[in-house]
């Protein structure tokens, strides 16, 4: 369990940044936010079957996704917010 928690994080990770600019800024972030709450959450569950450095490895890197993840939704809404009133004050 612990291994396919780091696969799928670090595949939404990948996903996330490999689209393409226009995709991977827009769709990239919510991508990343699923792929890294999907591998937190399996994550958990192979830490409270077995306390291995796996799991806490796959805990982590789950956590830390899902950190970057946010980061990256919270610069896309003040970007789009810094453009939406440069629009608004002209006029």
């Amino acid at each position: 369990m612990a291994i396919v928690s780091i696969l799928v994080s670090l595949g939404g990770f990948a996903a996330g940044f490999l689209l393409g600019f226009p995709l991977s800024y827009l769709a990239g972030p919510f991508i990343g936010f699923a792929a890294g709450a999907a591998g937190f959450v399996l994550g958990i569950i192979a830490r409270t079957g077995q306390r291995t450095a796996v799991s806490f490895a796959a805990f982590a890197i789950g956590l830390i996704v899902l950190a970057v993840s946010i980061l990256r939704m919270v610069s896309l809404m003040a970007c789009i917010g810094g453009i939406a009133g440069m629009f608004a004050n002209i006029g």
